[in-house]
């Protein structure tokens, strides 16, 4: 997991700045005039940014859960997959005296989508053989073991807004993917039996499915779709006598996603591996690549004395997207480090609702970021770091990728502007 850095603009003087702004421009108006006079005004910070791998992220019982795969040119491939239990509901199902299996189904209920719906997407499931537990936490580098034979697989394009017609009725968007039929007959054979009469009975029979998707081949194509478990279930069809029934069980119980990304033969790779310069860095979604960003001469401000950071606003440009389907993110997070380590939100973060940014405005192109609090605080030596991380915002259930231009780029640039006063 190398770190290739990328030095996005070095600077001859960090002293030599420009004259003030327009108070009025700036919003800073409602400083005493005194003070206004006093101001500095600076984006010419040297800023090194870093393309570095994301680490494991919990994705346990997230909102939605995401499945499907999709071959990105300058991101690779990027594959998502599913552990989920799949539990009794309305206590201890009763099939009748002389329940028949007729089928079950895996009904996967959509509730979004990010790429191209155009190209097939195949989807596997098989049998947990290993225990998951609803109060543990798990990360999405996690696998549980399976059983090596299919329960069923299916080749679709995603339709997340197209209606399915079931027997007679029309119901909402899903995936149907018929398993077994072995599956129901030997859970219908259970009728009666203890192995139905708890949860922790039926989960010891039954651990769960891993709902994976096949990698996608197609350059430039594929989708990751996300699915809601809360609607979604495994649905055993049978009847008794000439009486048709269904039972469903609840696939909102203990379950997580997991991610796979393989860069390989992409420009990622180049800033992950080679330690080949560029101008350009990478953030991606579910768990992929993110942004350091570095101010390693921020301390030089204060070389002729004390100074108060009225406003640093980081503003984050974003590449032209050149490939159709793949949107960039909607809002980008800003993260840093406490002394041990931690990930950790700057204190501008906390501020009233709108403040701190990293919403994505399509007219220029741009996230903004306030941190003056934060940049304040690394000054008066009360942070340890001036390090962020651009991260994608719910980046467990956020596939969005972004390509960010560099501070030396002309339409691209991404710089630090800073307000300070100097204090004597």
């Amino acid at each position: 997991m190398g770190e290739i850095f990328f030095v996005l603009g070095l600077i001859s003087g960090l002293l030599s700045l420009n004259s003030c702004k327009d108070p009025e421009e700036t919003g800073l108006n409602i400083l005493p005039s005194s003070d206004q006079l006093n101001m500095v005004y600076s984006d010419t910070s040297t800023i090194i940014t870093t393309t570095v791998l994301e680490d494991s992220l919990q994705t346990d019982e997230l909102s939605s859960q995401l499945i499907g795969s999709m071959n990105h040119p300058v991101f690779g491939i990027s594959t998502a997959s599913v552990y989920a239990q799949a539990v009794l509901t309305g206590g201890t199902p009763s099939f009748g005296t002389a329940p028949v299996a007729d089928s079950i189904v895996l009904a996967l209920v959509y509730s979004g989508y990010y790429g191209d719906t155009n190209q097939t997407q195949t989807i596997n499931v098989s049998r947990l053989t290993e225990d998951m537990h609803i109060d543990s936490s798990y990360f999405s580098n996690r696998t549980f073991t399976t059983d090596a034979t299919l329960l069923g697989t299916t080749s679709f394009l995603p339709a997340p807004n197209t209606r399915v017609v079931v027997d007679s009725d029309t119901i909402i968007p899903q995936v149907r993917i018929r398993l077994d039929q072995s599956l129901a007959d030997s859970i219908i054979a259970l009728n009666g039996q203890s192995t139905l009469a708890s949860n922790d009975s039926w989960l010891t029979y039954f651990k769960g499915l891993n709902i994976s998707a096949a990698p996608m081949t197609v350059a430039g194509r594929g989708a990751i779709c996300s699915f809601n478990f809360f609607s979604s279930a495994l649905i055993l069809y049978f009847h008794d006598g000439t009486t048709s029934k269904k039972y469903a069980f609840s696939l909102a119980n203990a379950r997580l996603n997991h991610f796979d990304h393989d860069y390989t033969g992409t420009s990622v790779a180049q800033a992950l591996n080679t330690g080949t310069t560029d101008s350009l860095s990478y953030i991606q979604g579910i768990c992929g690549v993110k942004t350091k960003i570095s101010f390693p001469f921020l301390k030089h401000f204060k070389d002729s004395g004390s100074i108060l950071v009225n406003r640093a606003e980081l503003k984050v440009i974003a590449q032209d997207p050149t490939i159709p389907f793949y949107g960039v993110p909607n809002k980008l997070l800003l993260v840093s480090k406490n002394a041990a380590g931690e990930n950790i939100f700057p204190i501008d973060y906390y501020e009233s609702s709108g403040y701190f940014g990293g919403d994505y405005y399509s007219t220029d192109k741009e996230y903004t970021f306030n941190i003056a609090r934060q940049i304040q605080g690394y000054l008066d030596d009360r942070y340890v770091s001036a390090d962020f991380f651009i991260v994608v915002s719910g980046s467990g259930v956020t596939p969005n990728q972004l390509v960010l231009g560099s501070s030396t780029s002309t339409s691209q640039r991404l710089k630090l502007t800073l307000y300070y006063t100097k204090l004597y």
